[in-house]
């Protein structure tokens, strides 16, 4: 069981990868999550969450939301090299806005689902359910979403490579508008393990399709969108005690409507190197490097992205774990401006009772100076409790 508080100021740029504007906002939100094993066959979950969202000059858009979610599945056979699994999702939302016109709605999905898996070789899911959106003060909107969805992994040559995909279809039928639109989703993804010392694992992943942006959780604005992402990655062992990972990333989004589109292109470098590893703790320290490039359509705001990142973490092992982070972004906009901002982040946990209970708590900073002038700053806190039931 794990419950945690969250509150502070966040930016709505930094919730979606700082496609949107930078509209600041002030969060509350509580969390609360059972996941049990009752049996060997049996297992269920539970969480609810609560979120509170008021923002600085975008009024329009402060919400509250409630967020309810249960599980339950069957394994039919249990203990055994080949599981079957079958099961249900539940899930429960209410949004509603100080100023009903972005539209309060409820929402309510299930989805029953049979997982298959034989160890080290496969394991697939089939699911199928209803997403169903009803809009308080706009009936018209109301929304009858029919999903089937299959998801997969299968090992060759042992564990050297894994294949991974996604596939989900959805049909939206509204039926007062009398319209209909259907959805793709595609992710397939390899993972290869060469075993060597100067490249260990390298990935390939590919996303594609069409969603909206009220599935992207957090988001308080409601528009379609096509999509498509390629990233890959390498991952590096210098030595014992050092190791480097590479990525490279390409996105593309198409909105359907007024909102910009854009495109960005993404290079990351990571280095990682442990000072302490023994039977009682591990310490390591990290720096990332990044170089992000941005651009709109129809906006003057494309930009050149550069982030300096240093973390180091210490955990002693069945009694806590701390972690600094310090990072510093500077946004060279194509119009002439531009900002540079500084984070820094602070988290620690304890385990009491032999690890059966568990408290956590993050503290984030965030400075960001525009040459001077109009400079601004952010602070979030969270607190967390976990007890292995």
């Amino acid at each position: 069981m794990d419950f945690t508080v969250d509150a502070g100021r966040r930016s709505a740029a930094e919730d979606f990868e700082e496609e949107d504007f930078d509209s600041q906002y002030v969060y509350r939100n509580t969390r609360l999550k059972v996941q049990r094993n009752e049996t060997p066959r049996a297992r269920y979950g539970f969480s609810t969450f609560r979120g509170e969202k008021d923002y600085k000059t975008e009024n329009v858009y402060n919400n509250q939301i409630n967020h309810t979610q249960a599980n339950l599945s069957l394994d039919t056979r249990p203990g055994k090299r080949e599981a079957s699994r079958w099961g249900m999702d539940l899930d429960y939302q209410t949004k509603r806005y100080d100023r009903s016109t972005p539209g309060d709605y409820n929402r309510v999905a299930a989805a029953p689902f049979f997982t298959q898996a034989v160890e080290d070789r496969y394991r697939y899911t089939l699911a199928a359910g209803l997403n169903r959106y009803d809009y308080l003060d706009s009936p018209s909107k109301d929304q009858n979403a029919y999903f089937v969805k299959a998801e997969g992994s299968r090992h060759l040559w042992g564990p050297r490579l894994t294949l991974l995909s996604f596939l989900k279809t959805t049909v939206e039928e509204n039926r007062r508008a009398l319209r209909e639109k259907t959805k793709t989703e595609f992710m397939a993804k390899t993972d290869y393990r060469m075993e060597r010392r100067l490249i260990r694992r390298a990935e390939l992943r590919v996303n594609l399709g069409q969603k909206d942006t009220k599935e992207d959780g957090e988001r308080d604005i409601d528009y379609d969108y096509r999509f498509w992402a390629a990233q890959a990655a390498t991952h590096h062992d210098i030595d014992t005690r050092t190791d480097m990972d590479f990525t490279v990333e390409a996105v593309r989004k198409n909105y359907l409507g007024s909102y910009p589109g854009h495109n960005s292109r993404r290079i990351r470098n990571v280095w990682k190197r442990t000072l302490i590893t023994n039977e009682r703790a591990r310490w390591w320290i990290s720096s990332a490097v990044e170089l992000k490039q941005v651009n709109f359509e129809a906006r003057m705001d494309d930009y050149l992205r550069q982030s300096l990142e240093l973390n180091t973490v210490y955990w002693r092992k069945e009694e806590w774990k701390s972690s600094l982070t310090l990072e510093a972004r500077r946004y060279n906009y194509r119009a002439g401006r531009g900002k540079t901002r500084h984070y820094a982040a602070l988290s620690f946990e304890k385990d009491y009772l032999g690890g059966k209970v568990t408290a956590a708590a993050d503290v984030r900073y965030r400075f960001t100076t525009h040459g001077g002038q109009n400079d601004s700053e952010q602070k979030s806190v969270k607190l967390g409790v976990g007890y292995r039931l």
